[in-house]
């Protein structure tokens, strides 16, 4: 699974890292920034399932969601904030689904060298282009 976020707090960031290489998933960062297209081509072009998003970028994510190919799922980071009506179709809040989840986790064996992270260019000169990271990239970095 890979999934994508939205969200500017290095806190939040972190949490849903450790979930994510917990559970096997690839990270991919949305550069904010970007156009929309640019958001959309990254997330096609990397394969995102899953959007952990922030209020604040709902009109974006509504603006593109008819051309994700591959995203199945939304997961809010409201943080307590007030959501303005969306079309979107949110699996849930992040820190509801937290507080819901077991805290027995088995940790899976995997190999150092599996892809942990996807970061993109802006694509000043084309389209962006992914780098990857392996686990162990990020451990000794």
């Amino acid at each position: 699974m890979l999934s994508a976020y939205t969200r500017p707090a290095a806190l939040k960031c972190c949490a849903t890292n450790t979930w994510k290489r917990a559970s096997r998933a690839r990270d991919r960062s949305v550069n904010v920034r970007l156009s929309a297209q640019r958001i959309l081509y990254t997330l096609n072009d990397s394969g995102a399932e899953v959007v952990l998003l922030h209020p604040d970028f709902l009109p974006v994510m509504e603006e593109i969601r008819c051309q994700l190919t591959s995203v199945r799922s939304f997961v809010l980071l409201a943080d307590g904030q007030h959501v303005p009506p969306t079309s979107l179709p949110f699996g849930g809040e992040y820190e509801a689904l937290l507080s819901a989840a077991s805290s027995d986790f088995d940790f899976p064996e995997f190999d150092e060298n599996t892809r942990a992270v996807t970061f993109y260019t802006t694509g000043t000169t084309g389209d962006p282009k992914g780098v990857c990271y392996s686990h162990r990239d990020i451990s000794l970095g």
